[in-house]
């Protein structure tokens, strides 16, 4: 998993795999943000079914143009 991050640039979740990650790459905040910023972070709870089918319809609409 490092080297797909070390080639593409993107941060993964697999912790046994940082000591192996090029120093640049940890050390840039925009990929590995610091923990006072992952502090701030949240997750946003799924909505109701009924108001899925509801944004998944309008989102239809919008992109059909009908």
């Amino acid at each position: 998993m490092a080297e797909i991050t070390n080639t593409t640039g993107y941060a993964n979740a697999v912790t046994a795999s940082k000591p192996l990650i090029k120093k640049e790459i940890l050390a840039d905040p925009v990929i590995y943000p610091p923990a006072e910023v992952v502090a701030k972070e949240f997750q946003v709870p799924p909505a109701e079914l009924t108001k899925e089918r509801e944004r998944t319809r309008l989102w239809t609409s919008v992109k059909t143009g009908k």
